[in-house]
């Protein structure tokens, strides 16, 4: 796992800030259009930060969530930045 994913659970741990209480602050006009099995799942885990500090089921789904992400977009930066550098090196014509 990257380390930035590491820091980030590590911060949803040991934070004070509820990440779910500013997420629903942030999105507040959407959440009008949410269906309301959302919303309650939403104030679940919202409580769940406020009485323990901390949410298993937050940290589960932001490892999981980092543990699909980075690699796709690490492998899509790595075949095109190969693209580049190939494209690149087949266009130099050497010098004689």
């Amino acid at each position: 796992m990257e380390v930035i994913g590491r820091i980030n659970i590590i911060s949803l741990v040991y934070s004070s800030v509820n990440p779910i209480s500013e997420a629903m602050q942030v999105f507040g006009n959407y959440l009008n259009n949410m269906p309301p099995e959302m919303i309650d799942q939403l104030k679940q885990l919202e409580n769940d930060f406020n009485t323990q500090g901390y949410s298993v089921t937050l940290i589960l789904f932001t490892f999981l969530s980092n543990l699909l992400i980075f690699p796709l977009f690490g492998a899509a930066g790595g075949l095109l930045a190969s693209g580049i550098i190939l494209k690149n090196k087949n266009s130099v014509t050497p010098v004689s």
